[in-house]
């Protein structure tokens, strides 16, 4: 059966193939999630129009900023990403205290 839980991925592969195009990177700034402001800064919508935006840029790596665990709860919901992309963060640092 196929799960929709994210699982830690298989070690990388030790050959080396060629790059079939030029490595696209994207940054993005998502603007942490104030509990205090949700209905001025429409979470659901913002985080909805991110995830569209980023599957359109089909971005080697990316980047994100400001990231809240909110935001990664429903990223790791989107099977897209689950499937083509790593996660990690700076565990033990003060900016990402509120993703353990």
């Amino acid at each position: 059966p196929t799960s929709s839980a994210w699982t830690p991925s298989a070690p990388p592969s030790t050959s080396i193939t060629k790059p079939s195009r030029p490595l696209r990177l994207a940054t993005l700034n998502c603007l942490k999630d104030d509990a205090h402001n949700k209905d001025l800064l429409l979470h659901d919508k913002r985080f909805s129009h991110i995830f569209e935006e980023l599957k359109a840029l089909d971005a080697d790596i990316v980047g994100l900023n400001e990231v809240t665990r909110t935001f990664i709860n429903q990223a790791m919901a989107e099977a897209w990403i689950r499937e083509g992309y790593y996660l990690s963060a700076v565990v033990g640092s003060p900016s990402c205290e509120q993703l353990s």
